[in-house]
């Protein structure tokens, strides 16, 4: 039985609609990088610049803790690209959570922060699903902390 034209249009259109949504897909990943470069590059400079680092501290703020929470931040940003990417999930994503929640500094970043990455969160399920998974460890961390999120 031979192809028809029309079938062969259809298969070319649908060829062509896939290619387009992957596209679009590699393209909305490849922004996400560069914009997680950006700000891990300027996180950098602020934990290397102590001038800089005291500039944009939160008034009233240890620098000292003040950078360990910006390395901490840092960190998270490029664990949150991995989760955005599927290079983390599940169990893994679990496992990088409890891990981070298992150190001083992780704790005491989340106390801080927590709520305002949560709320920067809204509305991007892979954010949210990232800061949903910090969140849970910081409790299991923390027992007597009152769980927020969303």
């Amino acid at each position: 039985m031979p192809i028809r034209t029309p079938h062969v249009l259809l298969l070319l259109a649908a060829v062509g609609v896939t290619r387009l949504v992957q596209s679009e897909r590699h393209q909305h990943q490849r922004n996400h990088i560069a914009l997680t470069a950006l700000h891990t590059d300027w996180l950098g400079v602020l934990v290397d610049n102590p001038e800089l680092a005291e500039a944009w501290a939160p008034e009233g703020a240890d620098i000292e803790q003040w950078k360990r929470h910006l390395h901490l931040n840092r960190q998270l940003c490029g664990l949150a690209l991995r989760h955005r990417l599927g290079a983390i999930g599940g169990a893994g994503l679990r496992f990088v959570a409890d891990s981070v929640m298992e150190r001083e500094v992780g704790r005491s970043y989340w106390k801080t922060y927590g709520t305002f990455r949560q709320k920067e969160a809204a509305g991007d399920p892979a954010a949210m699903a990232f800061h949903t998974a910090l969140q849970d460890a910081y409790v299991a961390a923390c027992p007597d902390t009152e769980p927020t999120g969303y």
